[in-house]
């Protein structure tokens, strides 16, 4: 019975979508026709007598294999109709014409540059030049390519203090900072949250919604032509 219903549910989909309504209906005929043809062997099978029918047993499973296996390619028959459709053809010619066409940048809602940086710059830091210099060198470039530096070490050994350093001073000139608490799931959901208020994307919300305001954000940093940096702290996987 869940097999003949996913099949007349493709069928009914066939007759919304397809351009010659025969084709389905002769598919979905085949069907029936394979599903009457083993419920016929049935009924013959169970009038016979109990000696009969052991032995005839056989015969009738190979006859409801072959049923199945007909029926099988009446189905594949019309999910080619479904997906060879016109109207199945004009959605997938009209995806792949959005994902292969000009960029399309959302509308900024905010006022550039912006910084969310929960920890302050520590005052008393000194020294690090070099490796300051090293991280402005590898993602200080004004391009679209995806860059990530590690910042690695023993707990105390100054990671964070680098990392505030480089985000307060912003020799690159990134448009936007975040600070990314990776603790725990909870902080770096709550963190997602936060970006998405700062960016004042439509829908951000901080109440909950915590998958929502995160699948926002995600959109906005692969399609914004804005620079921007994440901080991930505490990120140990």
């Amino acid at each position: 019975m869940k097999r003949l219903r996913s099949v007349v549910e493709l069928f009914n989909r066939c007759l919304d979508v397809c351009e010659d309504l025969n084709e389905p209906r002769i598919a979905m005929v085949e069907v029936i026709d394979c599903l009457l043809q083993i419920l016929s062997e049935f009924v013959k099978y169970l009038r016979r007598p109990d000696s009969e029918a052991a032995s005839g047993w056989r015969s009738l499973e190979n006859k409801i294999t072959g049923d199945l296996t007909s029926m099988d390619a009446s189905t594949k028959n019309l999910n080619g109709i479904n997906s060879y459709s016109k109207v199945n053809l004009e959605r997938a010619t009209k995806t792949l014409n959005l994902s292969h066409g000009p960029a399309q940048y959302p509308e900024e809602h905010v006022t550039f540059p912006i910084a969310m940086i929960t920890r302050n710059k520590n005052e008393k830091f000194f020294g690090r030049a070099d490796e300051l210099k090293n991280i402005n060198g590898f993602l200080g470039h004004k391009d679209t390519n995806l860059r990530t530096y590690t910042i690695y070490g023993r707990r105390g050994v100054g990671k964070a203090d680098i990392a505030l350093q480089y985000a307060h001073t912003n020799p690159a000139g990134f448009d936007a900072i975040f600070w990314v608490n990776c603790e725990t799931s909870v902080a770096l959901r709550k963190s997602f949250t936060d970006m998405a208020v700062a960016l004042n994307i439509p829908g951000a919300d901080r109440n909950g919604r915590h998958e929502e305001n995160q699948l926002a954000v995600l959109k906005w940093l692969k399609t914004t032509k804005r620079q921007w940096l994440l901080i991930f702290d505490n990120a140990e996987r």
